[in-house]
C-alpha cells in the first residue's frame, strides 16, 4: 500500500477523529480562559469606550492589531508546556483530544503555532476577503475529513486521546 493510501486511510478513520462537538466545546474552554485576561486589559485600557459614545465608535486598527499580538502572546503562555508536551491546548486536554500531523506524530509547538495558528489568527485580516475566506476555513470543519483550513495547511488533526 502507498504512503498517500495509508494516509488517506488513517485521514478519514472516523474512529480516531476528534467530534465536532468535542472541537466546538474546547474552543470555547480556550475562549472563556483567554476572556477571562483579556476582558480586564481592554476594559482598563479604554477599549470599550467607543461602544458607549453615540454614535458608536470601532476601535482603531491599531489597537485591534495590539490586542491581537496580546492575545497570541496570551494564548502561548497559557498553552505552551502542553502543546510542547502533547500537542494540546487547555480545552483540547479537559475534552481529552490532540493535535497531530497526518501521520499521526506529535507535530513541533512551532509548527502548531506558526503553521497552524497563525493562518488562523492573521487570515481575518486580509482586506476584503479575509472574513469571508476565515468563515468559510472554520466551515470546511464538516467535510468529510473534519478538518478547517487552518489544519489543512498545517497538515494536521485533531484526534482522541
Amino acid at each position: 500500500m502507498t504512503q498517500q493510501k495509508k494516509q488517506e486511510l488513517n485521514l478519514s478513520d472516523e474512529s480516531q477523529l476528534a467530534s465536532r462537538w468535542s472541537r466546538l466545546s474546547a474552543a470555547l474552554i480556550d475562549m472563556i480562559i483567554s476572556l477571562i485576561f483579556l476582558l480586564p486589559l481592554i476594559y482598563f485600557t479604554g477599549g470599550f469606550d467607543g461602544f458607549f459614545q453615540n454614535p458608536p465608535v470601532a476601535m482603531p486598527l491599531s489597537y485591534q492589531i495590539l490586542l491581537s499580538i496580546l492575545s497570541i502572546g496570551l494564548y502561548c503562555a497559557i498553552n505552551w508546556s502542553l502543546l510542547a508536551k502533547k500537542g494540546q491546548t487547555v480545552g483540547k486536554n479537559v475534552m481529552d483530544m490532540r493535535i497531530v500531523n497526518l501521520d499521526g506524530t506529535q507535530p513541533s509547538r512551532t509548527d502548531i503555532l506558526v503553521k497552524r495558528y497563525a493562518p488562523y489568527v492573521l487570515i481575518p485580516y486580509i482586506p476584503f476577503i479575509g472574513t469571508i475566506v476565515s468563515f468559510i476555513g472554520i466551515a470546511m470543519i464538516f467535510g468529510k475529513q473534519k478538518r478547517c483550513l487552518h489544519e489543512r495547511i498545517a497538515g494536521t488533526k485533531v484526534i482522541k486521546c
